[in-house]
C-alpha cells in the first residue's frame, strides 16, 4: 500500500487532520521524474566549529569576499577565513541586533543611536563620523553608491553622500509617503528601494533628480507591512518578509512583481503566532546544492522555520540538547557566504554564544551534539473509520552508511513509532539497523505494527550518519469494523 510518506512540516491546528513534520530533513525533488520515487527526504546539514569570539552574543554577520566582519558584544571583528580573527573596533552598545553594509570601500554598521564606519584601504574605524547630521539607524542598505539610513520611529530616510558613508548632507532626507504608519525596514533589490512600514510599503527608485535622488515608482503601494525588520530578506530573486499590516500579522510574504504572495501555509502560522512577540524575529537565507532557504527564527521558538524555494515547502530544524533531552531552535542566528581556497564557505553564528560555525553537508552532529531526524507521515490510509492491520512497515532508506571504526553510528539504527490516535500519543520505540558500512541491502521494516482506525507513523534517526529517507510502505489489511 502507498502512502504520501515523504513531505513538509505541515502540524494542522488539529493533528487529527495532518499531524506531520520534517525535522531536520527536507524534501528534495528529483527533477529527472525518473527516481523511485518523485522526491525524497534529505538530511540537513551539520554544525562544524569554525571559530569562537571571545564577546558574545553575535548581533550581526558582514562577508566582503573573504573577509567575514561580526559584531559580537561591543567589539566588531575581523575574521579570516582560516578562522583566525582580530579586534578591529569597540561600539557603544553591546546588545541588539545591528544593521551592516558595505559600498566596496566602507563597511558602515549602525546600532540604532549610532553610525560605525571602518575603512578597508586604511583599516580606521570611526565612531559618529557624521556627528548630528546621523539621525539614527537600525537598519541600513547600499544603492548606487549611496547608503541609505530608516531614521528610527519615523517614516523619514536619509542618504549618506555617494561613496563616503561618513559624510552625510542633512537635506539628503525624504519622507514614504503612501501611508502614516512608520517605517521599519528597507531593502534594494535590482536597483530598487523596498521602504516597509508597520502596515505598509512602497518602493522607490533612483531618478537622479538635483533635490532628492530617489522618487516613489507611481502607482505601485504595497498593502502589507513588516512585523520584524531582521526578517526582510533578498530569496529567490525576490524579497521575503514577515508580515505586518491593520489587519494582523504573522504571515510570510514574497513579492511577486509589485505583488506580495503568501508562501507560508496555515500550519507554519500557527507556529509563528504561538511565538507572541514577533518584533525580534530575524531571517538568514542560504545556497546549498540548487536549493535556497529561508531561514526563520525568533528568541522565544522552540523550533527553526525554513522555506524551500526550490520546492516551496517548509521543514523544520532544531538542536537537541544531549544534557537535558530538550528540543529548542536551531543554534544558527546570521549567515554569510566568503570566498576561500577550495571555494565557497558558509558561515552561521550561534545565537547564544560567540561561536561562528561552517554548514557542513558531511557533518552529520551540531557541534558534536546529535542531530534528531525526525518525519512524522501524513494519516495512513484508513478503512471508513474501520479497524486496519498493519503487517508490516518499511522505510525505503539508504542503508550501509555505518561509520567505520566501532564508534556511535558504526551500526546505524532507525526507530519507529506509531501512534493510534492521529498523533495525540506514541508507543513504545522499535528499532531496525540502517546497515553497518557496506550493507547496502538492509532494508528497514518493522512485522506486526498492530490495528488501528487513525494510524500515524513516526521515524526518527540519532546516529551521526547521512540520512535519505526515499520512500515507506504499509502492507496491511482491512477490518471490518
Amino acid at each position: 500500500m502507498d502512502f504520501p510518506f515523504v513531505g513538509p512540516s505541515y502540524q494542522s491546528s488539529s493533528i487529527n487532520v495532518d499531524a506531520e513534520r520534517s525535522i531536520n530533513l527536507y524534501p528534495e525533488i528529483v527533477e529527472s521524474q525518473q527516481g523511485k520515487n518523485k522526491w525524497y527526504l534529505r538530511g540537513t546539514p551539520g554544525l562544524t566549529p569554525f571559530c569562537l569570539l571571545p564577546k558574545y552574543p553575535i548581533r550581526g554577520v558582514w562577508v566582503v569576499v573573504s573577509n567575514i566582519f561580526v559584531v559580537a558584544g561591543n567589539t566588531l571583528y575581523l575574521v579570516a577565513i582560516n578562522g583566525s580573527y582580530s579586534a578591529i573596533g569597540t561600539l557603544i552598545t553591546s546588545t541588539g541586533y545591528v544593521g551592516m553594509s558595505d559600498n566596496g570601500l566602507q563597511l558602515c554598521i549602525v546600532d540604532g543611536p549610532n553610525e560605525y564606519i571602518y575603512n578597508f584601504a586604511s583599516s580606521i574605524f570611526s565612531l559618529n563620523p557624521c556627528g548630528g547630521n546621523f539621525l539614527g539607524a537600525n537598519v541600513v542598505d547600499y544603492i548606487d553608491n549611496y547608503f541609505v539610513f530608516a531614521k528610527p520611529a519615523s517614516r523619514d530616510f536619509f542618504l549618506s553622500q555617494l561613496n563616503d558613508g561618513a559624510t552625510i548632507n542633512p537635506l539628503d532626507i525624504a519622507t514614504k509617503e503612501g501611508a502614516s504608519d512608520l517605517i521599519v525596514a528597507i531593502i534594494t533589490l535590482h536597483r530598487q528601494l523596498y521602504i516597509f512600514g508597520s502596515k505598509t510599503a512602497e518602493i522607490w527608485w533612483d531618478t537622479g533628480a538635483n533635490t532628492f535622488p530617489f522618487s516613489p515608482i507611481q502607482g505601485v503601494f504595497i498593502e502589507c507591512g513588516c512585523a520584524a525588520p531582521m526578517t526582510v530578506k533578498k530569496a529567490d530573486n525576490t524579497v521575503m518578509w514577515l508580515s505586518k499590516d491593520e489587519r494582523g500579522q504573522g504571515i510570510v510574504y514574497k513579492m511577486s512583481g509589485y505583488a506580495p504572495v503568501r508562501v507560508s501555509t496555515h500550519a507554519i502560522e500557527k507556529i509563528i503566532r504561538s511565538w507572541g512577540n514577533l518584533s525580534n524575529a530575524a531571517a538568514y537565507v542560504y545556497q546549498i546544492d540548487g536549493h535556497e532557504f529561508y531561514v526563520l527564527n525568533n528568541p522565544d521558538a522552540l523550533t527553526t522555520l525554513v522555506y524551500n524555494g526550490s520546492t516551496s515547502s517548509w521543514h523544520e530544524r532544531q538542536w537537541f540538547n544531549p544534557l537535558t533531552g530538550a528540543y529548542s531552535r536551531h543554534r544558527g542566528q546570521f549567515y554569510g557566504s566568503a570566498t576561500g581556497d577550495n571555494g565557497q564557505l558558509s558561515i552561521v553564528s550561534d545565537y547564544e554564544t560567540g561561536q561562528l560555525y561552517t554548514f557542513d553537508d558531511n557533518n552529520y552532529t551540531d557541534n558534536g551534539n546529535p542531530i534528531h531526524r525526525i518525519r512524522i507521515a501524513p494519516p495512513s490510509p484508513n478503512n471508513d473509520l474501520n479497524r486496519v492491520f498493519y503487517n508490516r512497515f518499511q522505510v525505503d532508506i539508504e542503508a550501509g552508511v555505518g561509520l567505520d571504526g566501532g564508534v556511535q553510528g558504526s551500526d546505524p539504527k532507525i526507530i519507529m513509532q506509531q501512534s493510534n490516535d492521529g498523533g495525540h500519543t506514541w508507543s513504545g520505540e522499535r528499532v531496525a539497523s540502517m546497515g553497518k558500512i557496506g550493507e547496502t541491502k538492509m532494508r528497514a521494516y518493522w512485522n506486526k505494527c498492530g490495528m488501528a482506525r487513525n494510524r500515524v507513523f513516526k521515524v526518527k534517526v540519532t546516529d551521526p550518519v547521512k540520512v535519505v529517507m526515499i520512500d515507506a510502505k504499509i502492507d496491511a489489511r482491512p477490518g471490518n469494523s
